[in-house]
């Protein structure tokens, strides 16, 4: 059994016409930038050599098969959760599920293409205002992945997510939303990918990551820069 632990902490900017939230009819003549903390987290657990458990969470991912040549995992569940306080002053929690496939080629010992079909729900906990899981996203994503000497690995993906339900039903034109994303904006499998990740030692790793996303019907760009490390146990 293996554990691993990813930790990062930065920040993220994020812009809107005329709001801070997605407005799709907001004027275009004036923008708002908003900035906030961001962080990533994740400590997986190898139950056997296949499955993998989330530390602190629900979720759950399984290698289905694997060679020389290409790597399948299977993961879904409660990928995450958080709380937040309210404007009235009470706390609230937020909650995202999730389930999909991953796949890896590799085409040399330290280089590989990768995929991941992938669908996202959220929902939030905060009388009287909770919010049920019933708007989704798909979000294919194709990537690559490249270790130079042993001393760092690259990792850029490119993800198009889109809700293909809304409230329990197909959106409406004006309800669709695409959000163009790229750089380190995945996961594999329950892990967190760094745009660059600088191999210390056997068990540690510095990591960066850095990754923009547009919703072209909203106008709403943002755009995330952390630093973190990995620990391998």
């Amino acid at each position: 059994m293996e554990a691993e632990v990813r930790v990062a902490l930065g920040f993220q900017a994020a812009t809107a016409p005329g709001s801070q939230a997605p407005v799709p009819d907001a004027p275009l003549a004036s923008s708002t930038t908003s900035w906030s903390l961001a962080s990533r987290s994740a400590i997986v657990w190898g139950l056997t050599d296949r499955l993998s458990w989330s530390v602190a969470t629900l979720a759950l991912a399984c290698r289905l098969d694997d060679s020389d040549r290409y790597d399948l995992a299977l993961w879904g569940g409660l990928l995450g959760w958080g709380l937040y306080f309210s404007q009235g002053g009470g706390v609230g929690a937020t909650f995202t599920l999730g389930l999909g496939l991953d796949a890896r080629y590799w085409l040399a010992e330290n280089e590989s293409v990768f995929a991941q079909a992938g669908v996202y729900s959220y929902a939030a906990r905060s009388a009287p205002n909770d919010v049920l899981p019933t708007t989704w996203w798909a979000t294919p994503l194709v990537g690559y992945s490249r270790t130079f000497k042993r001393i760092v690995t690259l990792n850029i993906a490119f993800s198009v997510a889109l809700n293909f339900l809304v409230e329990a039903r197909a959106p409406r034109p004006h309800e669709i939303r695409t959000t163009l994303a790229v750089g380190s904006v995945h996961n594999l499998g329950l892990r967190p990918q760094p745009l660059l990740q600088f191999h210390v030692l056997g068990w540690l790793s510095i990591d960066t990551y850095f990754g923009g996303a547009f919703t072209p019907e909203a106008r709403v760009w943002a755009v995330s820069a952390l630093q973190g490390a990995t620990f391998a146990f």
